[in-house]
């Protein structure tokens, strides 16, 4: 597989793990499912960005995301209170 396939197939991925976070944030029914979703969305950032000394850096697409998993976390816990 050369680079620009193998960057195709990852960013494949990235999209397919963003929306499926979407999926399990709003089927969340309770602060417990919220907390898992919470771990989703952290493992999403850690898996999507380079680590470079202790610090990860993402590209645009990936903290655009990343900040709307995290709105849609605020979001869903509002429904849930």
């Amino acid at each position: 597989m050369n680079k620009k396939t193998d960057n195709r197939y990852s960013k494949e991925l990235q999209n397919e793990a963003f929306w499926k976070g979407l999926r399990v944030i709003q089927s969340c029914k309770n602060i417990y499912h919220l907390e898992v979703a919470k771990k989703y969305t952290e493992r999403f950032i850690e898996l999507f960005c380079k680590n470079k000394k202790g610090t990860l850096l993402a590209t645009e697409s990936v903290a655009h995301q990343y900040d709307t998993l995290q709105i849609a976390l605020k979001e869903q816990k509002k429904k849930l209170n």
